[in-house]
C-alpha cells in the first residue's frame, strides 16, 4: 500500500535490531490503519497500538490515553 513506492524502507526496515512501538489512529488520513499494519508486518520487534476514532495528531486528540499507553509499554521492555 503506502509503502510500494518506497523500496529502500522496505528493504531497511526489516533490519531493524531494536524494538519499535507503532501508535496510529483509526482515523488517519495521511496513514490509513492498513499501512500501520503493513509497517508492523515489516518490523521484526515491534508492537502496533491502534486508537480508536483518532487521527493523524493521536498524541494531542488522545493525550491522556496515549501517555498511559506509551508508558505502560516502556515501563514493560
Amino acid at each position: 500500500m503506502w509503502l510500494d513506492g518506497i523500496n529502500d524502507l522496505k528493504t531497511c526496515i526489516p533490519e531493524l535490531r531494536v524494538p519499535v512501538i507503532i501508535f496510529g489512529g483509526s482515523k488517519d488520513k495521511a496513514f490509513p490503519e492498513q499501512a500501520y499494519k503493513e509497517l508492523a508486518e515489516l518490523c521484526p520487534q515491534s508492537h502496533l497500538e491502534l486508537f480508536e476514532g483518532a487521527g493523524h495528531m493521536l498524541p494531542i486528540e488522545k493525550m491522556k490515553k496515549f501517555k498511559q499507553r506509551f508508558f505502560s509499554l516502556l515501563e514493560s521492555k
